[in-house]
């Protein structure tokens, strides 16, 4: 299932921006703005970003070649155009890039900057998602606003994963080196960087010449406090400390939505709510097909969605709405208990089993524990014990 990720404002979001919210203060009328966020991120060098926690902050300074819309729909960003050459078995990805394009420190964007991250990506030493680059065989500079990724072979993730590649000035972080660049990030973002205090915030300032027009932010500066405490978080955005919350404890979401002044907005996130099974291993019982079924028979979803998610979810099967592979026919299995027990008996276990269980926690996305606390005792019910 997917969980909705749900934000407030009291303010303009568009100068963050995240978000385009409506609000009842102009941010025209202040010159900053706060915004408080539970996780905090690992780095700030988008090529060795480990998680959508590290993206939250990436994303105000650095950007892609394509990007989604509130809509999920791919628009080009820094790629003025793209297209797919080549073959079926080899293809080939055309790329041109906006003219005008500046990094926060006045160097003009060029493809060298675009090859230098493919390079940093594909590194394992340096990337943690250098397989992501694992199927091109050739980056080929044409000119300074034209390149082409020659792939050995298909891949059906790149292009949904907005073109992988993210704008890194080569000059700058040659000259800076590594530390340097970790001190003082550079990209071509709205927002450039001024300040990081770990554990505390980031300090960020409108980059004034920004290539897209539109979207410049409305205000000077941009706060991004790490508050990891759902209560903390919450008593900074009441008592007025901070204009902007994420990850706003479900089960105050409707206390939100009745705030005076107060824009709530609850999207779609892509995070996932799974169980995850050693299917691989031959000697786990979850390697029967029949022990997986009755896995998906035994927990409830829709009951986990309304009443620990308070409605914040999305059930799916196998791949998301809007996700490559999507197929809308495909039906979920209903929760029967008695048809969860009787496939165990048929796969051996009449007396269910006991089995280590482990519950995934994040700051980034509220009642995780909680909904794996709801599935081992579902489990529980058909006799597959949980030994947390």
């Amino acid at each position: 299932m997917m969980q909705r990720s749900v934000i407030v404002v009291r303010v303009l979001a568009a100068a963050f921006g995240l978000l385009a919210l409506n609000a009842t203060v102009s941010a025209q009328t202040r010159d900053t703005i706060v915004a408080a966020l539970a996780a905090e991120p690992s780095t700030l060098d988008p090529t060795r970003m480990v998680g959508g926690g590290d993206q939250y902050y990436i994303g105000q300074m650095y950007e892609q070649l394509v990007r989604y819309d509130p809509d999920l729909k791919m628009i080009n960003w820094l790629a003025e155009s793209w297209s797919i050459e080549g073959t079926p078995d080899k293809p080939i990805i055309d790329v041109h890039l906006r003219n005008g394009v500046k990094f926060h420190n006045g160097d003009p964007l060029t493809s060298a900057d675009f090859e230098f991250c493919y390079e940093r990506l594909r590194n394992p030493k340096i990337s943690p998602y250098s397989y992501t680059q694992a199927n091109i065989e050739k980056f080929e500079i044409i000119d300074d606003h034209h390149f082409k990724l020659h792939f050995k072979a298909p891949d059906g993730n790149y292009i949904p994963n907005a073109l992988q590649l993210w704008a890194i000035p080569k000059k700058y972080f040659e000259k800076v080196g590594e530390d340097g660049f970790a001190r003082a990030p550079v990209g071509t973002g709205p927002w450039k960087f001024v300040s990081r205090s770990i554990k505390e915030d980031l300090k960020l300032e409108a980059f004034e010449d920004y290539w897209n027009k539109d979207a410049r932010p409305k205000v000077k500066n941009l706060v991004l406090k790490i508050i990891p405490e759902d209560l903390t978080r919450v008593a900074a955005f009441k008592s007025g400390a901070v204009d902007w919350i994420d990850t706003v404890p479900l089960s105050a979401v409707g206390e939100f939505k009745k705030m005076p002044g107060v824009t709530t907005f609850s999207t779609v996130a892509n995070n996932n709510l799974y169980i995850d099974m050693a299917a691989d291993k031959p000697e786990s019982p979850f390697s029967k097909l029949k022990v997986r079924q009755a896995v998906a028979h035994a927990v409830d979803v829709d009951a986990i969605i309304k009443s620990v998610l308070f409605g914040q979810g999305q059930r799916y099967v196998e791949v998301g709405k809007g996700e490559t592979g999507y197929d809308p026919d495909l039906k979920p299995y209903p929760y029967d208990v008695k048809k969860a027990k009787q496939l165990l008996a048929e796969a051996g276990y009449p007396n269910g089993f006991e089995t280590p269980c482990y519950n995934l926690l994040t700051p980034r996305e509220p009642n995780w524990k909680e909904m794996g606390e709801a599935v081992f005792a579902y489990l529980g019910t058909v006799g597959i014990r949980c030994k947390v």
